[in-house]
């Protein structure tokens, strides 16, 4: 948890260490073994498969001639690749949970089928949840808050969508020091940004009756599933 996440808060972490346990109970046990051994069948075997072909159209990128073919293959990379860093990072986070619970400690759960998600937002809230939360305590509400104190003071929303931005761009930083990882920040900024006008738009265009249509229909939720994890996939 320290190297790779889920990230685990100091004052939780001491909280649970003392707290008083009770043992666990032979159901208890099977379902974590159970999380164990299907974390480490996404890791080394789904995660690795897909792997092997994210690996494969990349190589095959700049063997293409022709900015179709070259375009088509960097396509097809983005989505192995996409699902290759999903099973990859959530089997770890199988197996570093359910070996905490079998030692009696409490690590936060850190996916909730983000490319379910309908927008940006939504994704950032199930993908890596603990850097989510991490990022939004420690980055985005001091930025905010100083935003709207002083330049953003009679602007708020204006606060709201430059501290959304300035923040993933600093946390596509954090990842790494290359110029690719400032491009990933900012796509995700950007991404963010455009999401929250986006749902602030249809709120205000729409009736309350309306838009609760709007959520509950199928092929709006089917689209915007698709957009997201669309998106996602290229910019990572």
């Amino acid at each position: 948890t320290l190297l790779a996440g889920p990230i685990q808060r100091y004052e939780d972490f001491v909280t649970d260490f003392y707290e008083e346990k009770q043992p666990l109970t032979f159901s208890q046990i099977l379902d974590s073994l159970n999380r164990v051994v299907n974390g480490y069948l996404k890791v080394f075997v789904v995660s690795a498969i897909v792997g092997h072909y994210a690996n494969y159209w990349f190589d095959g990128i700049k063997n293409h001639s022709s900015l179709v073919t070259t375009v088509g293959a960097f396509v097809i990379f983005a989505f192995f690749n996409g699902w290759y860093i999903y099973f990859n990072f959530s089997g770890y986070c199988d197996v570093v949970i359910a070996f905490a619970d079998l030692s009696g400690l409490k690590v936060a759960e850190n996916f909730n089928r983000p490319y379910l998600s309908r927008n940006l937002v939504e994704f950032w809230n199930r993908h890596h949840i603990t850097l989510s939360e991490w990022i939004r305590d420690y980055i985005y509400s001091p930025l905010f808050k100083k935003l709207i104190s002083g330049f953003c003071a009679k602007n708020i929303k204006l606060g709201q969508y430059i501290a959304l931005f300035l923040t993933f761009t600093i946390a596509g930083i954090w990842h790494g020091t290359t110029l690719n990882y400032v491009f990933y920040g900012l796509f995700q900024g950007a991404g963010l940004v455009v999401a929250t006008i986006y749902k602030e738009k249809v709120k205000k265009k729409l009736s309350k009756e309306d838009y609760k249509k709007y959520q509950n229909n199928k092929l709006i939720a089917a689209a915007e599933i698709c957009m997201t994890w669309t998106y996602i996939c290229l910019t990572f």
